[in-house]
C-alpha cells in the first residue's frame, strides 16, 4: 500500500492538494514585477533571494474568478515543470494518504485534466492535481521567461 504526501491549500474556499515533493517552497506574498509578457495565465515574475520566478495564474488554469494578490495571500513556489509559482488565498498542512483513501480521477466526470483525484476529509472534499499538468497547460516557455528574468537580473545591476 503506497503512501502520499500532499500539500494542501485553499484558492476561493475550496481545499486542493497537490505532491509534497513539486513544492520548493511557501512564501508570504510579495510584488508581481510585471513584464512585457504579462497576460491572463503569467502574471509575471517575483524575486525570491535574488532569484527571479514566473508567476502562473492558477486560478485562471483552474477556472476560478480572477482576485488580485492580497498581502495575506502566499505564493507557492514548485520545481514542476520547471521552477514556477503561484498564489493561493491560505496554506494548511501536509497529509500523508494511501492509495485506498483517494477516489481515482477517472472515477468522476470532469474537465480539468490535472484532477488525479480527491479525498474527502471532516466532510470536505480536497481535489488532489498534478502540478505539472496544471502548470504546462499554461503554455509557457520557460526558455523564453528565463531569458526575460537574466535580461531583468541584468538591468538591476
Amino acid at each position: 500500500m503506497e503512501k502520499k504526501n500532499l500539500f494542501l491549500f485553499s484558492i476561493n474556499e475550496q481545499k486542493y492538494a497537490i505532491d509534497l515533493f513539486a513544492v520548493d517552497k511557501v512564501i508570504p506574498a510579495v510584488e508581481i514585477i510585471h513584464t512585457p509578457d504579462d497576460n491572463e495565465v503569467f502574471l509575471g515574475i517575483i524575486n525570491v533571494y535574488g532569484k527571479l520566478i514566473p508567476v502562473v495564474n492558477i486560478r485562471h488554469l483552474l477556472n476560478i474568478p480572477f482576485k488580485p494578490i492580497d498581502i495575506d495571500d502566499f505564493i507557492v513556489i514548485v520545481n514542476r515543470p520547471f521552477l514556477s509559482s503561484f498564489i493561493v488565498d491560505k496554506v494548511h498542512d501536509v497529509i500523508l494518504l494511501s492509495e485506498e483513501e483517494v477516489v481515482n480521477s477517472s472515477d468522476i466526470h470532469c474537465d480539468l485534466k490535472s484532477i488525479e483525484g480527491f479525498v474527502k476529509i471532516d466532510g470536505e472534499v480536497i481535489f488532489i492535481h498534478d502540478i505539472g499538468k496544471i502548470i504546462s497547460s499554461a503554455n509557457i516557455e520557460p526558455e523564453k521567461i528565463n531569458e526575460r528574468c537574466v535580461a531583468l537580473e541584468a538591468d538591476e545591476r
